[in-house]
């Protein structure tokens, strides 16, 4: 009987064991359904993205393609409306006068129709079209002399020099800017005589001696160019535009200079001798240089005060200004002196003899232009100096020096500096 129950106890906890195991399989069915339930409900989520992205991707391109097309039949309509416009003008070159090819398959024009295409250039001129329209329709420069477009417009439009030179517009000494800097370059100097007018020199550097003499440069453009050594005598240089240019040792002389523009220009030691300068512009121009440079604008009349807004002040006295027109002009002392200038002539315009100690003039000078030995002891001349100057002891002594005749008539005139003349006579000496 005992063994009867163990044997039922053991089935019984067996069954609790099997019961428990149940339960623990049933907990893990249960959450490997969840987890395939998640993994179903993701990737019909991944599927429902994906179609959507597909779908938005199709509707992206299709409408790319649309605009794309919409882009194209737009193209297409432009182009056949250009094409009726190209073809307009086609059929009204067709109706225009021809010209013998290089082919000779195209008849030469008739009298009529060179008459009619030379009035109608001047009909487009006088419509205010200009030159390279003109010449891009298809006018040749021949035709563009003939209905009156001038020689600027004419190289503006693009004509090389021997189609100008052809035509008429320039002589057979015309050259191009383009075709002088080549040979200037090559090693060219002379140039005389030479057409360049209307041509474009702009910031050229031409730093190399070379001659221009006699050329025609009327309405050539220098602005900022720089001239150095260069002949310009007797060329016609009428409405230059040499603005903020750097002139150099140029020579002018004899040339025709009206209405030349040098405003901001710097001229340097350049000679104008018998040129027209009267009509010219100078605005915040510089010039510097001798009296060859300044001697001409005295003789055309400019003022003083002129000459000083210039720059000119090497040779302003051989120029003809007087020294009181030097001062009225706001010339300073200093700057009187280096134009020339003499003590006696600066005391004629008014300078104060201390201006013209601190300019550098001389003790000496002073007592040669007639000042007492008082006046240059009040200028700041030392007691040495005067005596230098050849001033005497009386006159000294009446000046107010305090020391006596040995001490006045000592030191620099014997051949001291005035560093030894202090040692020897001690510094107290050269005082008044």
């Amino acid at each position: 009987m005992e063994r009867m129950e163990q044997l039922v106890g053991h089935a019984l906890a067996r069954v609790d064991e099997l019961e428990k195991a149940t339960n623990e399989l049933d907990t893990k069915q249960n959450a490997m359904t969840q987890l395939m339930d998640a993994k179903q409900a993701a990737t019909a989520e991944l599927v429902n993205a994906k179609q959507a992205a597909t779908a938005e991707l199709v509707n992206a391109k299709q409408n790319a393609s649309a605009e794309l097309m919409q882009a194209l039949l737009t193209q297409v309509h432009e182009l056949r409306t250009d094409n009726r416009s190209l073809r307009a003008r086609l059929d009204a070159l067709e109706r225009q006068p021809k010209h013998s090819g290089s082919s000779g398959s195209a008849r030469p024009a008739t009298l009529a129709e060179i008459v009619e295409r030379r009035d109608a250039l001047r009909e487009i001129k006088q419509a205010g079209i200009d030159c390279r329209l003109a010449r891009a329709t298809g006018y040749s420069c021949a035709e563009a002399r003939q209905a009156g477009y001038p020689l600027l417009e004419a190289k503006a439009a693009g004509w090389s020099s021997d189609e100008l030179r052809m035509a008429g517009y320039i002589s057979s000494m015309g050259m191009s800017s383009r075709e002088f800097f080549d040979r200037y370059q090559a090693g060219t100097t002379n140039f005389s005589g030479l057409d360049f007018s209307g041509e474009d020199f702009s910031r050229m550097v031409i730093d190399k001696a070379c001659t221009f003499a006699g050329c025609d440069l009327t309405d050539a453009t220098f602005d900022h160019a720089t001239l150095c050594g260069i002949d310009f005598a007797s060329s016609q240089m009428a409405r230059v535009d040499m603005s903020h240019a750097r002139v150099q040792r140029c020579d002018f002389a004899s040339t025709d200079l009206s209405n030349v523009d040098l405003s901001h220009a710097a001229l340097h030691d350049c000679t104008f001798p018998n040129s027209s300068l009267h009509t010219a512009r100078w605005a915040s121009a510089k010039i510097t240089g001798g009296a060859k440079t300044s001697k001409p604008f005295k003789a055309l009349g400019f003022a003083c005060s002129e000459a000083r807004s210039l720059g000119l002040l090497e040779g302003l006295r051989q120029a003809g200004y007087s020294s009181v027109q030097a001062k009225q002009a706001g010339y300073s002392c200093a700057e009187a002196k280096q134009a020339g200038y003499s003590l006696a002539e600066m005391k004629q315009a008014g300078y104060s003899l201390a201006e013209m100690k601190q300019a550098g003039y001389s003790c000496a000078e002073a007592k040669q232009a007639g000042y007492s030995c008082a006046e240059a002891k009040q200028a700041g001349y030392l007691p040495h100096e005067c005596s230098d100057a050849g001033f005497t002891f009386s006159e000294g002594k009446q000046s107010g020096y305090r020391h006596n005749e040995y001490c006045w008539t000592q030191g620099a005139s014997q051949g001291y500096s005035k560093l030894e003349y202090n040692r020897q006579y001690g510094e107290q000496h050269n005082r008044w």
